[in-house]
């Protein structure tokens, strides 16, 4: 195909530019739908996926095909969270470098 990729029909809708004579009658469209949580997903993971999904459910815009994605970022979000909790313990104990640098026995970073 030549010239520029074509844009979905909601984003030619969002942006303004949509005209009957250039839509796409064959673009696929999902059906909305909200998709079950994986169970690997626990703590932080999970809370963030029932927040997330309930809202992209509530606009329409969550469909199954989406489960893996949304599942990526809610398990890459627990795992943040994580970290920053981690961060936070660390930095009690180093009033220093605030847990943001460790040091081997001998005392050297």
């Amino acid at each position: 195909m030549r010239g520029r990729k074509p844009k979905p029909s909601g984003l030619k809708l969002v942006t303004g530019t949509d005209r009957s004579d250039r839509q796409n009658p064959s673009e696929p469209k999902p059906q909305p739908a909200c998709p079950e949580p994986p169970d690997h997903l626990k703590g932080e993971a999970r809370a963030e996926w029932d927040r997330v999904c309930g809202q992209l459910c509530a606009l329409g815009i969550l469909s199954q095909i989406d489960r893996a994605a949304l599942a990526a970022y809610c398990q890459a979000y627990g795992r943040w969270v994580q970290a920053e909790t981690a961060l936070d313990v660390m930095a009690h104990r180093d009033t220093v470098t605030h847990g943001l640098m460790f040091r081997i026995q001998g005392g050297n970073p």
